[in-house]
């Protein structure tokens, strides 16, 4: 592995540490003797939120882990005032997941919106 992969990590590490130290409760994990298996994110400020990074570890698929996440995040979510969220899914990934999302609940929205970032250098 390069030096590039572990720096990232570290970077990546930092990143999570000051969103938990902001929001404990904005990255939800599922864990199995102490070992994380799955996670959701969850951003909110008080005017929309959000969700993100839904993931499971491969093996622990079919637990409804995923559901269990998704059920505390909503919890949180609607804790905090909210009637409704979004999920952002990768737009390779749409086929594959809209029917899981639809499944929970979820309504795709073709709105004219698209996602841009910017580096902060």
């Amino acid at each position: 592995m390069s030096q590039n992969f572990f720096v990232r990590i570290q970077i990546l590490w930092e990143e999570l540490s000051r969103k938990i130290q902001r929001d404990p409760e904005s990255i939800v994990v599922a864990e199995d003797q102490e070992r994380i298996v799955g996670n959701i994110y969850i951003v909110e400020d008080g005017w929309t939120a959000m969700v993100f990074r839904l993931a499971v570890v491969e093996e622990y698929r079919g637990r409804d882990i995923d559901r269990m996440l998704g059920a505390k995040a909503e919890e949180i979510i609607k804790g905090r005032g909210h009637r409704s969220y979004v999920i952002f899914v990768n737009e390779n990934k749409v086929d594959i997941l809209g029917h899981y999302y639809k499944r929970l609940g979820f309504e795709k929205f073709d709105g004219k919106h698209q996602l841009f970032r910017k580096e902060l250098r």
